[in-house]
């Protein structure tokens, strides 16, 4: 889960009533802290491919990033690199010939190396469209765009 940083301050904040299932527990290098609660299990790292893991929430990892407009969470769900759960995918030409970097001859044929260039050619896709979802944090009221989104 990515947030706004000002969300993920009440976020780590969450504790559920006593017969609920997960409360969020801090992240591994999260600042010291004094409680008379038992962690059960690992705690979450403290950093995710370079983002700010702050906490989990169950399976859920929540990380803080200000790109993410405050009010508004984005949730993803990964299956690991390359794997066909994740969100988007890379797409490479079938022919394992034109995949990654294809060094082009230039003009003379007796000196390909001169003029020559390199050509790269992949696309990124779609892959599970139930994979990922843009939740607005509001009490009431229907969804809207955030307004720096807005057309």
């Amino acid at each position: 889960m990515l947030a706004n940083p000002s969300e993920v301050d009440a976020i780590v904040g969450f504790r559920v009533a006593t017969g609920a299932r997960y409360d969020a527990v801090p992240a591994s290098d999260a600042p010291a802290f004094i409680t008379a609660e038992t962690i059960h299990g690992e705690r979450p790292p403290g950093n995710f491919n370079g983002l700010t893991v702050k906490c989990s929430y169950g399976d859920a990892w929540v990380v803080s990033d200000r790109r993410i407009p405050a009010g508004y969470m984005v949730a993803l769900a990964t299956g690991g690199p390359g794997s066909n759960r994740n969100p988007l995918g890379m797409r490479e030409h079938v022919q394992p010939s034109f995949r990654g970097m294809i060094q082009l001859p230039g003009n003379n044929a007796n000196y390909p190396l001169i003029d020559s260039y390199y050509l790269r050619a992949f696309g990124v896709g779609v892959r599970q469209r139930g994979a990922g979802a843009v939740m607005k944090i509001a009490a009431a009221g229907a969804y809207s765009a955030p307004t720096i989104y807005a057309a």
